[in-house]
């Protein structure tokens, strides 16, 4: 039975609170920053000691690099950048409550300003401080990976052609290696898209929640439908929550429209929550100020109560 390190799953719904606060997240100036994972909370008492991934693209003489970022919370925020060495872009996509990260990086070149990919690689690193490691579905030109949970279980996309994707699914061996990967898409699908993994093993392809641990993650009978699919949903929580990009949250059978519940002014979309519904995005405020660049990273706290 798989459960994340320090996490208790909720045994009913959480009550969302009517107000929210924010954290905005910038790495630095002229930049984009969005932060796209977050562990799912150490201690399930607000983000203090909980890490969370994405990816700041800064310009330079109208030229762009874009590299890996990750933030720690606490008093004394830490930002850290990571390039893989000789890629174009990097971008961290997610991270669980050990350390590790999961994200992708392209190789090809930049001209006039514009990205002419090649190829992109998934990467693996054990922690923050760790040299990253490529980790790709073997064949495939295009492999994103998108989320990691505390069992080391690496959900993420390949495809060749940047149209038609599949997913698969890395497991770690007994000395922590990744050797087999798992392909697979949703039932009767021919494209099919895995945004994120929780620590129970579920995992969110095209509308619906495949439980992977209880076997095969191809097999039609660990399928089931999201309440509602008019919405992306791109993360799951351990208690079942999920985020969409258009800032609504699914909370047991409820929709939750964030616009209208926080204190958050502007436009803004959600990658990833974790047990607290505290969630990781990036916002395109009115009035960012000085940091030069069309949006930062947000973690937007709801801060629900405990069942």
């Amino acid at each position: 039975y798989i459960v994340d390190a320090t996490i208790v799953p909720g045994t009913g719904q959480k009550n969302l609170a009517v107000t929210a606060s924010y954290t905005l997240v910038d790495n630095g100036v002229n930049s984009t920053t969005g932060l796209y994972g977050i562990a799912n909370g150490v201690n399930n008492s607000g983000f203090q000691n909980g890490e969370a991934v994405g990816w700041s693209t800064e310009y330079s003489n109208n030229i762009p690099t874009t590299g890996g970022f990750t933030y720690s919370g606490g008093q004394t925020p830490t930002t850290t950048t990571l390039f893989y060495p000789g890629a174009i872009g990097t971008l961290l996509t997610g991270v669980n409550n050990l350390g590790q990260i999961v994200g992708t990086y392209d190789l090809g070149q930049v001209v006039d300003g514009n990205s002419q990919v090649t190829s992109t690689n998934g990467l693996y690193a054990r922690s923050r401080d760790a040299k990253p490691k490529p980790l790709n579905y073997s064949g495939a030109t295009y492999t994103y990976l998108n989320g990691i949970n505390d069992a080391g279980w690496i959900i993420g996309d390949y495809t060749n052609d940047n149209v038609t994707f599949h997913c698969v699914l890395f497991k770690p061996d007994a000395k922590g290696a990744y050797s087999d990967a798992i392909p697979f898409d949703a039932p009767g699908a021919t494209s099919t898209g895995c945004p994120g993994i929780n620590g129970l093993g579920q995992i969110l392809a095209n509308g619906m929640v495949d439980d992977a641990e209880g076997g095969d993650p191809a097999a039609p009978a660990n399928f089931s439908p999201v309440p509602d699919n008019d919405f992306e949903f791109l993360g799951i929580n351990n208690n079942g929550q999920m985020i969409s990009d258009s800032d609504v949250l699914l909370n047991g059978s409820e929709l939750v429209y964030i616009q209208q519940e926080s204190n958050v002014a502007g436009d803004y979309w959600f990658y990833g929550l974790n047990d607290d519904a505290q969630m990781v995005g990036m916002l395109e405020e009115p009035n960012v100020g000085d940091n030069g660049g069309p949006g930062v990273g947000l973690i937007l706290n709801v801060l629900p109560t405990q069942p």
